[in-house]
């Protein structure tokens, strides 16, 4: 189930939306707790979005364990180890926002203090989810590309009609 799709890594097709949604769903759990007036029925719909994203999290990394496994096999050794150990918290980080967001929306119903304190809870969090999906996300790309662009830059300086 996680391993491929139409003879495409499922974990290629699942983890862009993770690298879009995650950050997006986190500064959205942030800034409406944050508002005051977006409390309320706004947090509902954030507590939803927010887990769905965490299930695509889930996703994004069985299907990355499979796609090790796969490589590591036709390698002989393990492929892509620090992106494996990144991405392997990213649903945790994910599960991080959801409970930001629960825990926004019950302060929400008490006000005053509490409300505020969640607020500031779902921005740290929010900030420490956007650089953890960035690191993960740029040692996967690091891990899938360097290899591929390395040694390409002189072909673009001989293309390059400024001459510079």
């Amino acid at each position: 189930m996680f391993d491929t799709i139409g003879g495409l890594p499922v974990h290629a097709l699942v983890v862009h939306l993770v690298v879009v949604l995650l950050p997006v769903a986190a500064v959205l759990t942030a800034v409406v707790a944050l508002v005051p007036r977006w409390r309320g029925p706004a947090l509902r719909w954030v507590v939803g979005v927010d887990a769905g994203v965490a299930l695509l999290a889930l996703a994004a990394g069985e299907s990355g364990e499979r796609l090790q496994e796969r490589l590591s096999r036709a390698a002989g050794r393990t492929v892509a180890a620090e992106h494996a150990e990144l991405g392997g918290v990213v649903p945790y980080v994910a599960a991080g926002v959801l409970l930001a967001a629960v825990l926004a929306l019950v302060a929400s119903r008490r006000g005053g203090t509490a409300a505020d304190v969640a607020a500031w809870v779902a921005v740290a969090v929010a900030v420490t989810a956007v650089g953890w999906v960035l690191l993960a996300a740029h040692s996967g790309t690091e891990s899938v590309w360097r290899d591929q662009i390395s040694g390409t830059d002189s072909l673009l300086e001989d293309d390059d009609p400024s001459g510079g």
